[in-house]
């Protein structure tokens, strides 16, 4: 039955954001990502009623094992959706044939945006501090540290 509830929950889920999208609160990744934890939290919440009422472990964790692949794949697929340089050059050339010199000033123009944005999340959230020298906050150094540890743990060699 919580396998039941948990595929019905991210429908509902799915059903919302189509209804939604065009909201103010779905229109970053920031707003998408709350938007599914939000949905989690509550979705767990309503598992641990069911488990005090006798619900076994496994389907609860199944439960929240399926929204999990949901929300990780709902959010890849939006990311890749968003505009990255593959689907922009697709897109334009569906249009008309363009010069490459023009489309790549264009696909430039969408890495530039994206730099620009990545650096004003990662001040907004504290993790990097300044203007024209930029410097890691102490929540930047932890965060930094983080990292480290998970590239060395999945043996990545290089950084970029």
């Amino acid at each position: 039955m919580l396998l039941c509830l948990g595929a019905a929950w991210c429908l509902a889920h799915l059903i919302t954001f189509v209804i939604m999208r065009g909201q103010t609160l779905w229109a970053s990744e920031r707003g998408i990502f709350r938007f599914h934890v939000a949905s989690f939290a509550a979705l767990a919440i309503l598992v641990a009623i069911f488990m005090a009422g006798g619900a076994s472990i496994g389907t609860s964790a199944g439960a929240l094992s399926l929204h999990g692949i949901y929300s990780l794949s709902f959010l890849e697929l939006w990311s890749l959706s968003e505009g990255g340089f593959s689907v922009t050059a697709l897109l334009k050339l569906s249009r008309k044939p363009l010069p490459r010199p023009s489309l790549l000033a264009e696909l430039g123009a969408i890495g530039q945006h994206k730099k620009d944005d990545r650096l004003r999340t990662l001040v907004s959230g504290g993790l990097i501090s300044g203007d024209a020298i930029l410097t890691l906050t102490e929540r930047g150094r932890w965060a930094a540290s983080a990292v480290r540890l998970l590239r060395s743990i999945a043996n990545f060699k290089d950084v970029g």
